[in-house]
């Protein structure tokens, strides 16, 4: 899979994903879903995604807080004699969607669009004393029962190409146009090599044909860092 930024910060932008809604919602009172609102409507949420350091390891938790209000012309004064927690709903909400995000690289509006706030609330009880890879299989498949069809599916279907008529002219074999299509392998590195053919032989942009969430069974050892 491709990440925005480092494996090396992620620790910290979980934490600081984490302690950010902590905060927000238990010393300034915002919801989950207000705030969540908030952090998406400010230029900040892009940047986290990004792998702007200062944000995701330079700051603290708190401090993201008021940089999302302050973006917005919300800001008030730091409560600096709050102390932050890692077991609270609120922490493992934000905590686990930085790792999602970073995991797949979809965008905060895109994660938020799979999956409510209230609905990622609800699983909290069920998947806070799992391993963290059992809740990213449950938003994968949230992800695939919106998105049933592939991106190069859908491209095919709009411009009235076969698999087989694309295999022709772009020079990619039906096996690996295949996989594509039904989601499988994708992120190997031929079927990534092969994309480029497609775009071109097709004319769309090849951005247009990633995918971020694959159909196959993940090997997690392979895509966590080891030190997490």
């Amino acid at each position: 899979m491709i990440h925005s930024y480092n494996k090396l910060y992620l620790n910290d932008a979980c934490d600081n994903l984490g302690f950010m809604y902590d905060y927000a919602v238990n010393a300034l009172q915002y919801t989950v879903s207000d705030y969540t609102d908030l952090f998406l409507k400010s230029k900040i949420s892009t940047s986290v995604e990004k792998g702007d350091f200062y944000l995701v390891s330079g700051c603290s938790g708190i401090e993201l807080t008021h940089y999302v209000l302050k973006d917005l012309n919300l800001d008030s004064e730091i409560l600096r004699d709050y102390i932050s927690s890692n077991t609270t709903k609120e922490y493992w909400f934000g905590s686990n969607i930085a790792y999602y995000q970073w995991l797949t690289s979809l965008s905060f509006a895109k994660i938020f669009e799979i999956a409510s706030t209230d609905t990622i609330l609800s699983m909290f009880d069920i998947y806070h004393e799992m391993d963290v890879t059992q809740f990213f299989e449950a938003m994968n498949d949230k992800y695939l029962e919106k998105h049933p069809d592939s991106k190069l599916s859908l491209v095919l279907q709009k411009k009235g190409i076969t698999v087989k008529e694309l295999s022709e002219k772009a020079n990619v074999s039906l096996d690996v146009l295949n996989d594509l299509v039904k989601r499988h392998n994708i992120f190997k590195k031929d079927h990534l090599l092969s994309l480029g053919k497609i775009a071109k032989a097709i004319d769309c942009n090849v951005n247009s044909l990633q995918e971020k969430i694959p159909c196959d069974a993940i090997d997690w050892n392979k895509e966590l860092p080891t030190d997490f």
